[in-house]
């Protein structure tokens, strides 16, 4: 078979520079678009978030955060944040994941397997317990709610999200927000010691099976903490609800030698909490 003519090769080159041309303009128009909605919420959120904003609390690009003496980080954020054209709706709107929670520097540098100085990344922000938990929040400037109520999410484990939540708009984010602030800033404090996210993970794990679900990551996390606090007498039935929890995992047993703990056999995991120091 003959190759291309000339003529046909450049003609493509040409379609395909086009095309990658109109992809950049469309990357730029939606990056543009993206921003006129995100300005005018920040604006709200720094305004709202500012009587808050105090020691251990300070301002975060989305929200607020603390880092109190302990070394606990927490936040008040939103993250994931997108532009989003519902098919109910008429215009866009900037979609958001809203959390609220704490990490432990404990869980942090042992589960985590990170240097809990520096501040957690997006995905690990309320890594170890939640306040709260929202995985959509929308607002346009185009909306006209004069007024949004604030409802606090549930925890994963109970919550089942149905339909589109109601859009914030410039009237009603303000006072959303304050409410937002005023509800969720001193529950993420109290969340900021590790006796009070041992209790969060020990009532999620109790939680989660009910539903007849085994909470792996949440057990072994309650284990180390458990450890870590001294509370020797707990560590029997921790540990052979853990092993349970193990055995009843599909996904196989990563290595020793892999990262996370998270999948490792049973016997790797308790080998590993009696080798890491308790404080």
């Amino acid at each position: 078979m003959m190759g291309d003519s000339d003529e046909e090769s450049n003609a493509r080159v040409q379609a395909l520079i086009e095309w990658l041309k109109a992809g950049k303009e469309a990357g730029v128009k939606a990056r543009a678009a993206q921003k006129q909605q995100q300005q005018p919420f920040q604006r709200l959120l720094r305004a709202a978030g500012k009587p808050f904003a105090h020691s251990p609390w300070r301002p975060a690009s989305m929200g607020l955060v603390c880092h109190p003496e302990s070394g606990h980080w927490g936040h008040v954020v939103f993250k994931r944040a997108q532009l989003w054209r519902p098919s109910e709706l008429a215009y866009p709107v900037l979609s958001m994941e809203f959390v609220a929670g704490a990490v432990s520097p404990y869980l942090f540098r042992h589960w985590n397997g990170l240097d809990p100085s520096r501040p957690p990344s997006s995905n690990l922000v309320a890594n170890h317990a939640r306040a709260d938990w929202q995985p959509r929040v929308l607002f346009s400037t185009d909306s006209d709610q004069p007024e949004v109520t604030w409802v606090p999410g549930l925890r994963p484990a109970e919550r089942h999200v149905h339909g589109l939540p109601p859009v914030l708009g410039p009237m009603s984010a303000g006072p959303w927000l304050t409410s937002v602030f005023q509800d969720l800033v001193p529950k993420t404090e109290a969340l900021c010691n590790d006796e009070a996210i041992l209790a969060y993970l020990l009532q999620t794990a109790d939680l989660i099976e009910q539903k007849g679900v085994l909470d792996l990551g949440g057990l072994r996390m309650a284990a180390l903490l458990s450890r870590h606090l001294g509370h020797d007498e707990a560590m029997p039935e921790l540990l052979e609800r853990a092993a349970a929890a193990r055995a009843a995992c599909k996904i196989a047993a990563s290595p020793r030698t892999s990262h996370h703990p998270g999948y490792w056999s049973h016997k790797y995991f308790v080998q590993y909490m009696n080798e890491i120091p308790k404080d």
